[in-house]
């Protein structure tokens, strides 16, 4: 019995952004002559990547495009807007207004307490109010449903989702790192011991033993149901880094800074003006 694939095709605009996307399972009449074919042999349901989603969403809530063409594959269009912030084309504080807003109004609303936030860490600060179902959403690490001690047994349903976004939906990877000093006494000895500890050997284990989502695309485990959702966007490769070196304003650090002055009071406009003052210095300190 032979085997029967789909196309995908794509439609591009003149800057390579992709405009329109479609298998010719369900879409066999739609004119092809302009298109570009991305796969000639896909499912009945067009998908951007192979273990993309299906029919994913090729713009932001505003319009932007999501996707570009390279000429050879598809590629997200995070390095030209890093580009554009790293020239000062483009501002940070026009991607993080919406978001400050956001929480503005949660607080003005009464969903936050701002003076508790601020005095507040994730989960020591919260967890019991989100345990007694007084509290509807809290944000915290991963491994806080994997712990006991933390929401890991819960007596209510638990999900953890990615952050609200243009973009859907977005998983943020934290980084975490090793290190060893140059003139460490035992320096070759540290090496191979993060050797073991990272191999795909002990990674397995890791994942397996705490059902968490795996750190290595070398391992695959099963995680809890409440991280579900969350691995299954990870594994169509949909997240951000929780912050990016290529990028000359720290993100992460300083947007906690700048969250805690909205905290005690400071206005939305004085923390974009906040944002703008630090790409302003990254700017001077690269010339």
């Amino acid at each position: 019995m032979s085997i029967y694939y789909n196309r995908y095709y794509i439609t591009t605009d003149s800057q390579g952004c992709i405009t329109a996307g479609w298998s010719d399972g369900p879409h066999r009449d739609r004119d092809t002559s302009a298109a570009i074919c991305i796969c000639a042999e896909g499912g009945y349901q067009f998908r951007l990547t192979p273990m993309g989603e299906e029919n994913p969403p090729l713009y932001t809530m505003d319009g932007l495009p999501l996707y570009r063409w390279d000429g050879e594959a598809v590629i997200q269009r995070t390095e030209a807007e890093i580009a554009a912030l790293n020239s000062g084309e483009k501002r940070y504080s026009d991607y993080m207004r919406p978001g400050f807003e956001f929480l503005q109004e949660l607080i003005d609303r009464g969903y936050i307490d701002a003076q508790k936030a601020y005095v507040s860490e994730a989960i020591e600060g919260e967890g019991a109010d989100f345990l007694a179902q007084k509290t509807p959403i809290v944000m915290a690490y991963w491994s806080a449903a994997n712990t006991d001690t933390a929401y890991g047994d819960p007596d209510f349903n638990m999900v953890v989702i990615g952050f609200p976004s243009s973009r859907g939906q977005m998983p943020v990877m934290s980084m975490t790192g090793f290190s060893i000093g140059v003139g460490s006494e035992h320096a070759q000895d540290a090496m191979e011991t993060l050797d073991i500890i990272l191999s795909d050997e002990a990674l397995e284990t890791y994942t397996s033993v705490n059902k968490v989502i795996s750190s290595s695309k070398n391992v695959q485990g099963e995680c809890i149901p409440a991280l579900k959702p969350l691995n299954d966007k990870i594994q169509q490769d949909t997240y951000v880094l929780a912050t990016n070196a290529s990028m000359k304003v720290e993100q992460w650090g300083n947007t906690c800074l700048i969250v805690r002055k909205l905290m005690e009071g400071a206005s939305v406009d004085a923390c974009m003006a906040e944002f703008d003052r630090l790409q302003e210095e990254a700017l001077k300190n690269d010339n």
